[in-house]
């Protein structure tokens, strides 16, 4: 039981890694979604739950905006990166 708690715990911190990862890119390249946490992080104070969730929620649909937007600008690539990280956790796996 306990190698199991261990790996559910590494499996969660590798995803948040991952995310991270995915939206400091996103960032970095989509001006749209740098104005919009800027926005959210700006305008938030310690007294404004539901201010937060509103905020998370609009970063959230830009996040889907920005990646949907540049998949379809570079669907080529975006194909190749997909089956490229399919293929690898399929080798990882076995």
């Amino acid at each position: 039981m306990k190698l199991g708690v261990r790996r559910a715990i590494s499996d969660g911190l590798v995803s948040a890694g991952v995310l991270a990862g995915v939206v400091t890119v996103l960032l970095s390249i989509d001006p749209r979604m740098s104005e919009q946490v800027q926005h959210a992080v700006a305008s938030a104070s310690p007294s404004t739950v539901v201010g937060a969730g509103a905020a998370l929620r609009d970063i959230g649909f830009t996040l889907f905006d920005s990646v949907r937007a540049l998949s379809v600008e570079h669907a080529p690539l975006m194909i190749f990166v997909v089956v490229g990280t399919a293929l690898v956790l399929f080798m990882v796996r076995t």
